[in-house]
């Protein structure tokens, strides 16, 4: 789960102005207007029989999207996707992938799309022990791709990333490898139907490769996908954001048939997940779109308005998670910190200028949205009045005469 770390966020220098973070908008809007993108990174492989494969075995690769031109030490969160295709076609290059990619990107995310094992057999033979096959293949390689990357973090940190801040998702099939990558969590959960052949695939974990690394996720982003239990999930588990439409003809909305290939298995879609998530606690997010088929975002990017509201929508719930768990900066990176006088503090606080004159001063939520807040001169100090502001950590900056940025964070008590 994910960990509440005790440090904040401090400006640190970029070109000709200040490096973006929450406080100045990261992650919410478009920050960095190029990316730059790593092709066929291999992360691992495994066994896949198919025409033309003598070796039976699947290299499998990720693209990895970063921000163009981001010199942030901090460790930065990630994005991983999966492409949509009913488990028998696809690829990483599948154009809401890579459009998805590209977008968070731009806001500062690490964005990686993978491809996965595919299942061709199950067009003519969909029966549910071949669906059940198929998500597993695509699970599993999910998981070591997640393992990659907390191997990255561990050893060479080629992509600078935060391992504690992983959020695994896709479309459609891709939406339901991250699913169950989350919450199918226990050998003894399988269904039965495939209980027998764990453990020659490799338990919950599998054989995809970077085994010895943990394929921990902070959240799910599920776009259009579907649980095979919702009994899976429980108390504390990982956050999940999900768009769906409600007239879904391919992944149920709620609890019903998925009548993929003929498997006809009953499976419970985003509606029922989200019911589920709200009655054990998880922290979760909902937006259905009504009347719209399956994935109305990725009709060739035709309708724009729905991948701009899926867009939307995930972004300001991992910028939640996100901005509430940013790591400060190294200290000999950081700027001048500011002295509260008390903090945390109820009605008023003062905050010392050490001997130099204030030119602007801002204030922004956790999730980097500006604040209205009164404050006075005294001497070398500023009065800071919290209002109506209510209760919480927030973010101070405060410029003076020299053009210097000081960076802070205080406490605003809940009035009793």
């Amino acid at each position: 789960m994910i960990r509440i770390l005790a440090s904040l966020l401090i400006l640190f220098p970029f070109s000709l102005y200040a490096q973006p973070t929450c406080a100045t908008g990261r992650y919410q809007q478009v920050v960095f207007p190029n990316f730059t993108k790593i092709s066929g990174v291999k992360y691992g492989s495994n066994i896949q029989p198919k025409a033309g494969n003598p070796t039976n075995v699947d290299s499998l690769y990720m693209d990895i999207y970063m921000p163009a031109g981001d010199s942030l030490t901090e460790k930065r969160p990630v994005i991983l996707l999966a492409f949509g295709g009913s488990f028998f076609f696809g690829s990483r290059t599948s154009p809401d992938i890579v459009e998805l990619c590209t977008r968070f990107a731009k806001l500062g995310y690490v964005t990686v799309s993978i491809d996965y094992r595919l299942t061709p057999e199950i067009v003519l033979n969909g029966n549910e022990y071949v669906l059940y096959t198929a998500v597993m293949k695509a699970t599993h390689d999910m998981r070591a791709a997640v393992r990659f990357l907390h191997k990255d973090a561990m050893t060479d940190n080629l992509y600078r990333i935060n391992p504690d801040l992983i959020f695994a998702g896709g479309v459609s099939a891709g939406g339901i490898a991250a699913l169950h990558l989350a919450y199918l969590d226990q050998s003894s959960e399988f269904p039965a139907v495939i209980a027998n052949d764990i453990p020659g695939i490799g338990g919950v974990e599998g054989l995809s490769g970077n085994m010895g690394y943990p394929s921990t996720i902070a959240g799910v982003i599920n776009l259009c996908g579907a649980l095979g239990d919702t009994a899976w999930m429980h108390a504390g588990d990982e956050p999940i954001v999900s768009v769906h439409g409600t007239e879904d003809a391919t992944v149920p909305y709620g609890s019903s048939t998925l009548q993929l290939f003929g498997a006809n298995v009953i499976v419970h879609g985003s509606s029922s997940i989200h019911a589920k998530a709200d009655s054990a606690g998880i922290r979760n997010a909902f937006r259905p779109f009504p009347g719209a088929d399956h994935v109305p975002f990725s009709y060739g990017l035709s309708v724009p308005q729905y991948m701009d509201t899926t867009f939307w929508f995930v972004r300001d719930f991992l910028a939640g998670i996100v901005c509430e768990n940013t790591t400060a900066l190294e200290p000999e990176q950081s700027l001048q910190s500011l002295t509260f006088a008390p903090n945390p503090f109820t009605a008023s606080t003062r905050i010392s200028l050490e001997n130099h004159s204030l030119k602007n001063l801002e204030m922004f939520d956790l999730q980097g949205r500006s604040v209205k807040v009164s404050y006075s001169r005294e001497s070398q100090s500023l009065i800071l009045d919290r209002g109506i502001l209510p209760g919480g950590l927030y973010i101070v900056r405060v410029e003076d005469e020299r053009g210097k940025w000081m960076v802070d964070k205080v406490q605003i008590l809940n009035r009793e």
